[in-house]
This record gives structure tokens, C-alpha cells and sequence, in this order.
């Protein structure tokens, strides 16, 4: 082959995209750049328009206005297969009558490779995605995460400068979900391409990517990092939806606290008094005295969850609202486990809250 292991990646320019079915828009998207290179992931809930920017990125669904440029290429009105992307389905896709070496090596038969050069990638590729052994079996004596590595091989397989992934990893279950998440991710570190991974689960976008386009009713909410994403959400949307944060609405009393419901409470705005604010105080960010001996917002423990690796609390308060909190789980430390019905105080420090700067659409 002309090219080594490695692939040579592209960025990826969406300008003024809009696209719709019928009379219908259902993504309007102002500008997006995937840097070459880069892992993002498209995240949001069903309907949120993700898998709609993917399809036309891909070529698959026209866009109604707007471009799409990959390198220094406009592949707005190109065929799909004129693209030179990869695409990875979330059912994989892969041809039952074709054996593994057959369903990697198909997008080269098609490109015209010669069969000495194709069988070399091919077994690159086999080898990368740890499948050499099973190069002769068809996809029905695969198990599942074994049909998505060869899914992922036939997509780089092509050198594409683009691979896209249509939440390539929710037909698994949730270990071996974990699993391809670092496999899945050394591999686009081991070969360099820009992926556009498209996902509903928050843990997925946050565990894999270089950056997260967390999207709302066909609209972009926020880019950033996994960091920026979950710390610092700009509106109540993403508050909620990255960890399901608690949202509070109060007024700044001074550079040390809001008043929510005639209580004080410990919040640094950076805001001028009198300034009307949400904050949002992620669930980990809550401490629980369960001897209430300690200064603090009285609440009662309405209900108790156990989860494995900590404990989950719904906590009536005397704020108008409950709060939620996960607590790990500590055997032995010492931590008394306030029971269901229980009174404690809650407390955090005054800069784990975050100020929301923007209106939720």
C-alpha cells in the first residue's frame, strides 16, 4: 500500500448547516471545526439531531443549506462514496456471506486495490483490531464485540481521513462496553484519523474524547472539554443532562453567598449583590453529616440507593426543593450511613458551586 499504519487526518468545517425532512427542521448548526487529529464526540439526547449531523456528514441525508468541507475539500454535494470517509454503523453492517478478511478488505475491492496490497492491509488492519485468527470466520461466529472490531477495521481500513461512528457501542453489554471504549480509543491514538464519535451516554463522551458537542433540539449547546462540559455548563440544559447537576435559583447577598428561599447559602457568583443567578452543584460536590453536628442546610434523608462503588441520596431541605447526592462507598472508614428518614446537614465548599451563564433554549 502507498500509505503506512498511520493515517493522515483531516479537519472537518461545518458552516450555516441546516437539515430537515419534510417541512421540518431538525438541525441548524452555525459552525462546527473537528480538528485533524481529534476525537469528539457528537452528544445529546434521542431526537437532539447527533445522528442527523453524522448522516450528513456522511452524505447520506442532503443538507438543506450550508457546507461541509474535509481538508481543503467542499464534499457538500459529493456522493457518499466519494467522500473517502469511514463510517462505522451501530449495528455494524457487516456482509453475513462475506468471511472477516472478506467484510475488512470489501472498501478496497471497491477502491480498485490490487489483491497483494489489499490482503497486506487487510492483515494490518486484522492485527491492529487483534481479530489475525479470524480472518476466515463469518460474522455469525463472532460474538459482538468481535463484529464491532470488524466493523472499525473495514472503516480504517480505507484510510480514511474521516471515520465516523453512529454510536457504534450500544448493542454491547456494559463490560464489554468499557473495554472498547479504551481499545477503541488507543486505537485513534495508535493511528492519528479524526473520528466523530455520535453517542447518548454521557460516560462514553466523557471517558473518550478530546473535546464533546453536547446538542439540544437539533442545536448545538455546548463544545468544550470533557472538563468544561461537565464543570462549567453554560446553561441549565447542560447542567442536567451531564450527571444531573443541582440546579438552585437564589440571589447574591455578597461574594460568599446567594439566598434561596430566605436561606444563606455558601456560593461564590463573582456577581454584584442584589444579581439574580442558578447555580449548579454537582451531586459528588455534596457533604452529608449524618449526626447533624456540623453547621449546615438541615435535610431529611427521603430515600437511599446503593450502586456499587457509592451511595445515592434524595434529601428533603428546607429550600423549596430536594437535593441529590452520591457519597462512595467507604466499609470500614468509620462514615456513619444516615438511614432513610434520618435528619443530617448538608454543606459544600463555596466554590464548588457553578454560575450558569446562559439561558437553556
Amino acid at each position: 500500500m502507498e500509505r503506512d499504519l498511520r493515517l493522515m487526518p483531516s479537519d472537518v468545517t461545518i458552516k450555516d448547516l441546516g437539515v430537515g425532512y419534510g417541512d421540518r427542521e431538525v438541525l441548524s448548526l452555525d459552525e462546527l471545526t473537528v480538528h485533524a487529529g481529534e476525537f469528539i464526540s457528537i452528544l445529546g439526547p434521542s431526537g437532539c439531531g447527533k445522528t442527523t449531523l453524522l448522516n450528513a456528514i456522511a452524505g447520506f441525508v442532503p443538507p438543506r443549506r450550508g457546507s461541509i468541507s474535509v481538508g481543503d475539500r467542499d464534499i457538500t454535494s459529493l456522493a457518499p462514496h466519494r467522500r473517502d470517509l469511514g463510517v462505522v454503523f451501530q449495528n455494524y453492517a457487516l456482509f453475513p456471506h462475506l468471511s472477516v478478511a472478506g467484510n475488512v478488505g470489501y472498501g478496497l475491492g471497491v477502491r480498485g486495490i490490487s489483491r497483494g496490497p489489499r490482503e497486506e492491509r487487510v492483515a494490518q488492519m486484522l492485527e491492529l483490531v487483534g481479530l489475525t485468527d479470524y480472518a476466515e470466520r463469518r460474522p455469525n461466529q463472532l460474538s459482538g464485540g468481535q463484529q464491532q472490531r470488524v466493523a472499525l477495521a473495514r472503516g480504517l481500513a480505507i484510510s480514511p481521513e474521516v471515520l465516523l461512528l453512529d454510536e457504534p457501542l450500544s448493542n454491547l453489554d456494559a463490560q464489554l462496553r468499557r473495554q472498547m471504549r479504551i481499545e477503541l480509543r488507543e486505537i485513534q491514538e495508535a493511528l492519528g484519523t479524526t473520528m466523530i464519535f455520535v453517542t447518548h451516554d454521557q460516560d462514553e463522551a466523557l471517558s473518550m474524547s478530546d473535546r464533546v458537542a453536547l446538542f439540544n433540539a437539533g442545536r448545538l449547546e455546548q463544545l468544550g472539554t470533557p472538563e468544561e462540559i461537565y464543570r462549567r455548563p453554560r446553561t441549565r440544559f447542560v447542567a442536567d443532562f451531564m450527571g444531573a447537576a443541582n440546579i438552585l435559583h437564589g440571589t447574591v447577598i455578597d461574594a460568599e453567598a446567594i439566598n434561596v428561599d430566605g436561606t444563606r447559602l455558601p456560593v461564590r457568583t463573582g456577581r454584584a449583590p442584589g444579581t439574580t443567578v442558578d447555580v449548579a452543584i454537582r451531586q459528588e460536590q455534596i457533604l452529608i453529616d449524618a449526626e447533624a453536628t456540623s453547621d449546615g442546610v438541615p435535610a431529611t434523608v427521603h430515600m437511599r440507593s446503593f450502586t456499587g462503588s457509592h451511595w445515592e441520596f434524595v434529601l428533603e431541605t428546607e429550600i423549596g426543593r430536594s437535593l441529590t447526592a452520591q457519597v462512595p462507598d467507604r466499609p470500614g472508614s468509620g462514615w456513619v450511613l444516615p438511614e432513610a428518614g434520618s435528619n443530617v446537614n448538608i454543606s459544600w465548599s463555596a466554590n464548588a458551586p457553578h454560575v450558569i451563564t446562559e439561558d437553556s433554549r
